[in-house]
């Protein structure tokens, strides 16, 4: 946070005004101050320089850090000052040195100058007074305290992960070691500039800081000279921190000056320092000393009201700031109240105002010789006022539970018996000043505010109270509606009452009862309590006013929560009859890959195309589409539709899935899957039509297709290839399922050909058909045997087969057919055969196994137990039966061969140990028998 953010925690959204403006003010002159001193280290360098140029070239460079901005700032800070390497959030970025030659110039003054601090004697034999060093004191902690406000500023880009401990630490750390040195030998060069005369020259009046530097530097020649260069180089690494702040706190005084360019705001702060700087250069001394004072006096209840907020109050917890939430809103409970720290800022100036040594003023206490004490006394006169204002009835009162205990006392009666609910209804005078006393608590304070509300909310007598939030809300007769759509804002407003309800007691004046009391669990998140009195029958009318409004506030709150949604689906729920403007509010989802509506029980009309056409992130689309508002004369304006899905979904009627892939704007270069669902043909030519419409957009590289045709109404002569045959040119096809749901269209051996032919990378394809009740006196011709061996043969990689009708009534010799052998194939799903009844299924599944050898070993788990043979094959659907069959003569011939193979293992003796008794019966016939067991076993 920035540090005059961070104190409205602790200040108050409105108390955050005052250190806002005197940190504008303070840092002000503190860069008048280094203003000063950089130009007057500047101009001593040269006879052609002097301090008002030096002055006017520091600003400058300070106003050009500042209006680069923080980055900069950070890397400008580290280049020029000395600070641990961990001082920043990103030390490798950032890993410099040249603050080296600062290092230098230090011990380079010592080196040179050194002697002459040794030689000089001592001003004052006796020691320093009490007074002196308490005065002298406040002035060096004014100085290094200044960097309070000002630091939160330069560590916004600090990982938050850190710890708070080591952040101190490196910052602490970082202040003392640069601070230190420079004061000790600031003070013991200036108290020896009295006994040495080029020092005593170059300081002048005592208002000539940087002169005295150059005065110290000059033994070490054009080195030194050099030296002071870059001492006044890193003035603007004061300066720029200052500025940067000044700009920012200013910004927080009012919403209307955060609108204003912090770059107008630095030029402004530059244009107020030059000339101040300059005229104030002649008495540094005396300026220096006022300016410090005040930033040490109004500093210390500043500090002091911040600890204690964050130590006592907060518990150095930083999950206790609500910072996103509350940080611009002065109404949020997470904020202080600002009256505690006005009084305590007001209280602590008084009191530093007594204890004050100025040349201007002294005051009661600082006369009687403690020196100046303000800062120091302020500071601890702040920790107590704040805290005892803090602890004061105003916190007190703010514990939840004790307002609750309190407030609860003017809670209104309500019951949950419905033998006493008409009781109650008829007190209700008194329930409604109970009602009003409430509300007018609630607007006492803001601490009062939210107890009060959850009482006053807690238990409602009609069902329409909450529902009056609403603004479009009206009582229509018996029943409600909703005149307007709901917004995000009102049903935000509305939500925060809605969850305080905990009991509801609805009568039946104006509300059905079956959906009262579901409505009621819908828009009561937390109600704990419904009571009805039944005095009507639940009528067929539903309260379904609120779905469409609903649903459309849903999805525009889940669009504002999650605008880096990916992935959207709703898979039903939705009315049928939503508005389609509901939908394109999707649109503002810009990093949207995959969106999936076709289940969702929404119809997209060309309205909402236009809008999702836009959406160019989109990889997936799933939607159900209809144009029964357009005439078929009406041309369809898309832009540029579809150019970066991968995967598509569509569903609808023949005739508007062909002219969405009629629309010249429609294309589709990068799709690979292709899904054509509800395909609601009239016409075979429709059917056919739609497919050849969708596949003159597709790329080549389209490898997966499912379609699925609804309706009865095709023609018996319909054949599988007049859908197929478009998509013949895709030779990369790997997935191929079309399922027909009223009719068993014609297939023939010529057409499993020249899909296996065009498609040799395919492993999956499915032939599905309408359910068995619709099966014809007279079968269309289907693919038989001939079909299944150019599978085999033309397609290595096929693992999934699926032919829902097999003729089987001419079977090849098994001799006859060449052992193909075909690995992949794990599934073969046929639903019936014709001709089952009379062919020979033992010939059929010898085929199968030399066209398919690993078919047998992943055939769904067959039981081979009397009942399940029984019931599955042999009273089973007649249709069925010979199929099952097949399948349990397959993995017999697999297990035969397995077993051969050694891939199951053979019993062993003692596994046979624990045989039943008709088995051991039967050994021992066949021990009697011999000849008989071995005609049977061969």
């Amino acid at each position: 946070m920035r540090g005059m953010v961070q104190a409205r925690f602790s200040w108050g959204y409105y108390g955050a005004l005052i250190p806002s403006t005197l940190v504008t003010v303070t840092l002000q002159g503190y860069l008048i101050l280094n203003t000063i001193v950089g130009g007057q280290t500047l101009g001593s360098v040269s006879a052609h320089l002097n301090a008002s140029l030096g002055i006017v070239i520091i600003a400058l460079v300070t106003l050009a850090v500042v209006f680069s901005g923080s980055r900069v700032l950070h890397w400008y800070a580290r280049l020029c000052t000395i600070e641990p390497r961990h001082a920043h959030n990103d030390p490798d970025r950032y890993n410099t040195f040249i603050w080296i030659p600062n290092l230098v110039a230090f011990i380079t003054m010592l080196g040179v100058s050194g002697k002459y601090l040794v030689e000089s004697p001592l001003s004052n034999p006796t020691p320093v007074g009490a007074s002196n060093i308490m005065t002298f004191g406040a002035t060096l902690a004014a100085s290094v305290v200044n960097w309070s406000p000002l630091t939160p500023d330069q560590g916004v880009y600090h990982d938050h992960t850190a710890s708070a401990l080591r952040i101190w630490t490196y910052t602490y750390s970082g202040l003392l070691l640069s601070s230190m040195p420079a004061h000790m030998l600031g003070a013991a060069f200036t108290a020896g500039a009295a006994f040495n005369p080029s020092w005593k020259a170059g300081l002048g009046n005592g208002n000539d800081i940087g002169g005295l530097i150059a005065a110290v530097l000059e033994p070490a020649g054009g080195f030194g000279k050099f030296l002071v260069v870059l001492l006044a180089l890193t003035t603007p690494s004061q300066c720029a921190p200052s500025m940067y702040t000044a700009c920012n706190s200013f910004m927080t005084l009012a919403p209307t000056f955060a609108r204003i360019p912090r770059f107008f705001l630095a030029i402004a702060s530059t244009a107020i320092i030059i000339p101040v700087a300059i005229v104030g250069s002649n008495t540094f001394y005396s300026i220096f000393s006022d300016i410090l004072g005040f930033i040490g006096y109004w500093l210390a209840p500043y500090v002091a009201v911040v600890l204690v907020e964050h130590v006592l109050y907060r518990r150095m917890r930083w999950s206790c700031y609500d910072v996103f939430e509350a940080w611009d809103d002065p109404k949020h409970p997470n904020l202080a109240p600002s009256y505690c720290s006005v009084i305590t800022f007001v209280v602590s100036v008084g009191f530093i105002v007594v204890c004050m040594d100025k040349a201007w003023w002294v005051g009661p206490i600082a006369r009687a010789g403690t020196g100046d004490v303000g800062m120091l006394l302020g500071f601890i006169l702040g920790i107590v006022v704040y805290a005892a204002m803090c602890t004061a009835p105003s916190r007190v009162l703010e514990i939840p539970h004790l307002l609750e205990q309190i407030l609860g006392q003017f809670a209104p009666q309500w019951t949950d018996e419905p033998e006493l609910i008409a009781m109650r209804r008829r007190d209700g005078r008194k329930a409604r000043d109970e009602r009003r006393t409430l509300t007018e608590l609630a607007c006492v304070s803001k601490g009062f505010m939210g107890p009060a509300l959850d009482i006053l909310w807690r238990n409602l007598d009609d069902l329409a109270a909450l529902l009056r939030i609403l603004p479009s809300f009206r009582l229509s007769g018996s029943g409600y509606t909703i005149t307007e759509d709901i917004t995000p804002k009102q049903w935000s407003r509305f939500q925060e009452y809605a969850r305080r309800v905990r009991g509801l007691s609805a009568r039946s004046r104006r509300e059905q009862a079956g959906p009262t009391i579901a409505l009621a669990l819908t828009l009561y998140p937390n109600a704990q309590d419904v009571v009805r009195r039944w005095t009507n029958p639940p009528g067929a009318r539903t309260n379904s006013f609120l779905r469409q409004s609903a649903t459309g506030v849903l999805i525009q709150l889940v669009v504002a929560a999650l605008p880096d949604l990916s992935s959207f689906s709703i898979d039903s729920g939705m009315p049928s009859d939503v508005p389609s403007r509901y939908l394109t509010s999707l649109t503002q989802l810009h990093r949207l890959e995959r969106l999936e509506l076709v289940y969702s029980n929404a119809v997209v009309d060309h309205q909402v195309l236009q809008h999702i056409y836009h959406m160019t992130s989109l990889k997936a689309l799933d939607l159900k589409i209809s144009f029964n508002g357009l005439s078929n004369s009406d041309r369809l304006h898309l832009g540029e539709a579809f150019t970066g899905l991968e995967e598509l979904n569509v569903s609808g009627s023949a005739h508007d899935i062909q002219r969405l892939f009629e629309s010249d704007a429609v294309r589709c270069p990068n799709l690979t899957s292709l899904c054509l669902t509800g395909l609601e043909a009239v016409s075979t030519e429709a059917l056919k039509d739609a497919v050849a419409a969708a596949c003159k957009k597709l790329s080549q590289s389209l490898n997966e297709v499912n379609m699925f045709v609804s309706g009865d109404t095709f023609s018996t002569t319909l054949s599988l290839m007049d859908v197929l045959q478009p998509y013949l040119s895709f030779r990369e096809m790997e997935n191929m399922s079309i399922e027909l749901d009223g009719c068993i269209p014609r297939m023939d051996d010529e057409a499993a050909l020249a899909c296996a032919s065009a498609w040799p990378d395919l492993h999956s394809f499915s032939a599905h058909y309408g359910p068995a009740s619709r099966r014809p006196a007279q079968f269309p011709k289907q693919p038989t045997v001939a079909a299944l061996i150019e599978f085999a043969r033309r397609c290595p990689r096929l693992d999934f087969l699926t032919l829902s009708i097999l003729d089987v009534r001419t079977l090849p010799p098994p001799r006859s057919v060449a052992p193909i052998g075909q690995e992949s194939l794990s599934l073969l799903q046929t639903r019936m055969y014709i001709g089952g009844k009379t062919a020979n299924l033992l010939d059929l599944a010898i085929i199968l196994d030399l066209l398919f050898p690993r078919l047998g070993t992943r055939q769904p788990s067959i039981s081979t137990t009397q009942t399940d043979v029984t019931r599955n094959i042999l009273n089973g659907d007649m249709h069925e039966a010979p199929v099952r069959m097949t399948q349990l003569l397959l993995a017999a011939m697999c297990a035969r061969r397995e077993l051969s193979s050694g891939s199951i293992p053979m019993a062993t003796d003692s596994e046979g140990e624990d045989t039943d008794p008709e088995s051991a019966q039967v050994s021992e016939h066949g021990s009697d028998d011999s000849d008989e067991v071995m005609v049977w076993g061969s």
